[in-house]
């Protein structure tokens, strides 16, 4: 029975209006001051002289910048009445966009497979609505090694937000809320569950503890009495669900606790009973929308998938905590697998709680319709995975002679002029070290584009086009680290230039931009560094009509991708051609440097694929003197006997 001053009878009275975020704060990312008016101005104007070459001329700028003129009188406004801030701008942004979570802007992980996982389960999963006993044995060991790296980075604030999170829909705005809990929820066959993960002592389940539970809610869910597919309202439009959420609170005292109980949740681990076939190319789509949106609560800032296979992945809803802070714990997960669990105690937990819904028959028919608006949503969207090992981090610092970045991001302007045939915008992202954070910026200059339209001209001598790629990638090179520094982002300096003109000084700037004072424009390529791959697929949704999202990350040997689309008839984008073209414009570039062998040797084959054995031999025997020292105790004591006669 709920107490009148309870929590779940507080947010039965505030549903009526849109809740409250909870106070938090996240890392400091940006300048305390907007960069210098030229350096912006510069930046957009190298993009716009290649995609809109007459729209706006260098006079104009350089009338808009001068000592006296009007946009430094706007750059001081911004200056002294704080106007720039790109943190709150960012966020203000996500949190009032009114697009579904789902499909159209969480991001997501594919893990690589456990180390001992079953070949034939990846393969021939288990029928249709059936768990297996290795997905819930290896959701044990995650959610285990998930307790783990939450312990590890108690102190660190690029974390704040990743556990006991969630976005909190709103009819104009969506909050935040963020709160330390002892618990996670557990989703299987649309079904609910509270599972404790901290006694009132703050002890933890061992594994084995872990296993029972999970087992118990495998079972529960087959045997009591289905609830609402409430998961469902989750997928839809912002404004939508936030009327659905309101009415689904206000119905009963339960479902207010509900909420609540979903929302300060350390995570969400989401058990399905289905799994897509073994190729990477479907089996990620399971992680992005599942097909039509089932046994996901898409409003949590970390849900953790898997599937009936036993294959796992991560849906990351990332309006405060960004895709790098995800990256971090997917790659503790997998380094850590299969989970070494030292019993913390042998008090046995409570089972799971089953959550219960009072729902009306409109919410009822407001799920059936989220189901189609998802189906509709996943046909639309495409999704391709690239892993190519045609070169990567070693060729292109030692033979191609320049980063990584520069060097991916001009075979994909390549692979686009080549589908498209004329320049488009683009924009790159990468981890800010000190916060975690995305921080991005456009990175289209002339000579970028100068190379770009150089590359398939016959009568072009590849001399010149050696020396044309050197000046694209340095001034690349230049872009990414003026992005390093948190200097990229022009487009929220342009908007805070924009509220501090008045009156008629809003058509000037207009004129001066045109529209890319907007700061809601999307790129054509939207290009994300998501850091070191080697434990996992990642990706996003590019929702520009005309446009791809693409994350990569390069390994010594090898390149991974994933690229997103909206399917379009009129723009003719496709992620499939895309990533077609890029293989095909990597090994196309490489007649641009020297041979391998005439840097390497000709016998380099041989000499990379013995240090690859070398390294595996080494890696196997840290392995075996790590498993040796965190059980040398019971080795001791079950051998101690023996040893002495």
């Amino acid at each position: 029975m709920l107490r009148a001053g309870s929590r779940a009878t507080t947010l039965v009275r505030a549903f009526a209006a849109a809740p409250t975020a909870r106070p938090f704060t996240t890392a400091p990312l940006c300048l305390a001051h907007p960069p210098e008016l030229k350096s912006t101005l510069q930046r957009h104007l190298a993009a716009a002289k290649v995609i809109t070459p007459n729209s706006a001329s260098i006079t104009a700028f350089e009338e808009f910048s001068g000592d006296n003129a009007l946009g430094q009188t706007l750059q001081n406004r911004v200056i002294e009445k704080d106007l720039y801030a790109p943190d709150s701008n960012a966020l203000g942004r996500t949190l009032s966009n009114r697009q579904p979570l789902c499909v159209k802007s969480n991001w997501w992980f594919q893990l690589n497979d456990h180390p001992d996982h079953p070949k034939t389960l990846i393969g021939k999963p288990p029928p249709k609505s059936v768990l297996s006993s290795f997905q819930i044995e290896r959701a044990a060991g995650i959610i285990h090694n998930v307790l783990n790296f939450k312990e590890s980075i108690q102190t660190d604030s690029k974390f704040n937000g990743l556990f006991g999170s969630a976005r909190i829909p709103g009819t104009v705005s969506d909050t935040f809320e963020s709160t330390e809990s002892k618990h996670i929820v557990v989703l299987t066959k649309d079904q609910i569950y509270k599972l404790d993960v901290f006694d009132t002592n703050g002890n933890r389940p061992g594994l084995k503890e872990i296993e029972r539970m999970l087992y118990a809610v495998g079972a529960d869910s087959l045997e009591s009495k289905k609830e609402p597919r409430v998961g469902l309202l989750t997928a839809v439009n912002r404004t939508e669900w936030a009327e659905n959420y309101a009415k689904l609170g206000s119905l009963s005292p339960e479902n207010a606790q509900n909420l609540a109980t979903i929302s300060s949740a350390m995570f969400a681990l989401c058990i399905d009973d289905q799994s897509t076939i073994a190729n990477p190319n479907y089996s990620h789509l399971q992680f992005i929308h599942n097909t039509i949106g089932r046994n996901r609560w898409f409003d949590k800032t970390l849900q953790i998938i898997l599937a009936s296979s036993g294959r796992a992945g991560i849906n990351a809803e990332c309006s405060t905590v960004d895709a790098p802070i995800h990256a971090k714990l997917a790659k503790y997960l997998i380094e850590n697998e299969p989970a070494q669990s030292p019993i913390r105690t042998t008090v046995p937990f409570a089972d799971p709680v089953k959550l219960k819904w009072t729902v009306s028959k409109e919410l009822m028919s407001a799920m059936s319709q989220a189901e189609q608006k998802v189906s509709s949503q996943a046909t639309s969207h495409e999704s391709v995975l690239l892993q190519t090992n045609i070169l990567g981090e070693r060729y292109i610092s030692q033979i191609a002679n320049t980063d990584v970045n520069s060097f991916i991001q001009l075979a994909l302007q390549i692979s686009w002029q080549r589908l498209h045939k004329e320049p488009t915008s683009s924009s790159f992202a990468m981890e800010s070290a000190p916060s975690g954070k995305l921080v991005g910026g456009p990175n289209l200059s002339s000579e970028v584009w100068a190379f770009v339209e150089s590359f398939d001209n016959d009568d072009i001598l590849y001399m010149d086009k050696r020396d044309m790629f050197r000046s694209a990638a340095e001034s690349l090179k230049e872009s990414s680290k003026r992005i390093s520094a948190g200097e990229g982002e022009i487009h929220s300096h342009i908007a805070a230039l924009f509220e501090a003109a008045e009156g008629g000084e809003k058509d000037e700037i207009k004129a001066v931009f045109g529209e890319s004072f907007s700061p809601t424009r999307k790129a054509g390529l939207d290009m994300v560094n998501i850091g070191n791959g080697s434990w996992f697929y990642a990706g996003f949704a590019q929702s520009a009509s005309k446009g791809y999202g693409i994350t990569y990350s390069v390994g010594l040997d090898d390149i991974k991708l994933s690229i997103s689309n909206k399917k379009s008839a009129a723009t003719r984008t496709s992620a499939y051609r895309l990533a077609d073209a890029f293989k095909r414009t990597l090994a196309d570039m490489m007649f641009l440097f020297p041979k391998r062998s005439e840097v390497w040797g000709y016998d380099w084959k041989e000499k990379f694929a013995k240090k690859k054995k070398e390294e595996y031999y080494l890696k196997t025997m840290k392995q075996l003197s790590d498993d040796y020292l965190a059980n040398q105790d019971k080795i001791l004591k079950k051998y101690s006997g023996q040893l002495k006669n």
